[in-house]
């Protein structure tokens, strides 16, 4: 369905006083509500079997990945099993999280699948997956809840700035090329592993999407490398190979001194080595500014094979 500023929401935007920041603990009881009517829109009515199916599939995925002794809905209506999970105030916030990133990836992949039978309009179905997802990251961002459901996983947002600039449109290039396959699962796997917590884990794939983006963007230019190339040996074979324009090699040093020295030096230094005897934390904020350097340098890199590919297509028409 088609959201609604209401009054109240429009006074409140209008005399800025929205929350500066995001929060990630707590998912308020009226942003539950909202995801309860999304999914009745994206999904229909508690008659229709395949949406049963679909609500049983996801509850006995998260019972077994729980370790909970409840393996079904045990008869309840979907109106009555969606209340007990999504507007149960004990029901805490990873709970929520993991149920809402299971039951969308299904809408995303099951429900837009089977078109045929989930039609909008047919069994209380009132909304496309697009619409869904859609609504439900408009949602999170209401709330200033700082989590978007991107290719098909929660992610958490740190910066929307920073999220609608890069993050977002690496995503999306990334899934655009069979070449960027390797550095889009390890880009994903460094978000889910932030948001449990795996801080070093985390920075590690950072640096690992890096390195497999170069990697592909060599494989598509037939630039040789060899497996072991680090992260240093890879940039420079960008620049070797014009990939950054060499006419603005000037205004692209330092891009380059913060390309090498950002990302893999900040992953070298705190999680490429072992910890020694000392147990080593890896700050929460540190493995934040590498996951937003790592988006910005993945969609900067792209952007210029973009344009090194436009530049050869009419080199070659010419």
């Amino acid at each position: 369905m088609k959201v609604v500023e209401l009054y109240s929401q429009r006074q409140t935007r209008l005399n800025g006083d929205l929350p500066d920041t995001m929060q990630y603990t707590v998912i308020p009881m009226p942003l539950r509500n909202q995801i309860f009517y999304i999914l009745q829109d994206a999904l229909g009515g508690v008659n229709d079997n395949d949406s049963n199916v679909i609500y049983d599939d996801v509850y006995k995925v998260l019972c077994r990945e729980i370790g909970s002794d409840i393996s079904s809905r045990n008869g309840k209506t979907i109106d009555v099993f969606l209340k007990n999970i999504i507007k149960n105030e004990f029901i805490n916030t990873t709970y929520i999280l993991n149920f809402v990133e299971l039951i969308f990836k299904e809408i995303d992949t099951v429900v837009r699948d089977c078109s045929e039978m989930f039609v909008v309009g047919e069994y209380g179905v009132k909304i496309s997956p697009d619409s869904a997802i859609k609504e439900l990251n408009h949602r999170f961002k209401q709330a200033s809840v700082g989590y978007r459901f991107e290719s098909g996983m929660l992610v958490r947002v740190d910066s929307e700035f920073i999220h609608s600039e890069a993050v977002k449109p690496v995503f999306q290039l990334l899934k655009k090329s069979e070449f960027y396959k390797g550095a889009n699962q390890e880009f994903l796997h460094a978000h889910e592993l932030y948001l449990n917590n795996k801080y070093e884990a985390s920075m590690g794939d950072c640096l690992k999407s890096l390195e497999s983006l170069i990697k592909g963007i060599c494989d598509q230019r037939g630039w040789n490398y060899t497996v072991k190339d680090n992260a240093s040996k890879l940039i420079a074979k960008c620049f070797e190979h014009g990939l950054i324009p060499s006419y603005m090699n000037s205004e692209f040093t330092a891009l380059k001194s913060l390309i090498e020295s950002g990302t893999p030096t900040v992953r070298n230094k705190s999680a490429g080595h072992g910890q020694g005897a000392q147990i080593r934390e890896v700050p929460e904020h540190l493995v934040r500014l590498t996951l937003n350097l790592t988006a910005t340098h993945l969609l900067f890199l792209m952007e210029c094979n973009e344009v090194l590919e436009s530049n050869h297509d009419e080199y070659t028409e010419a």
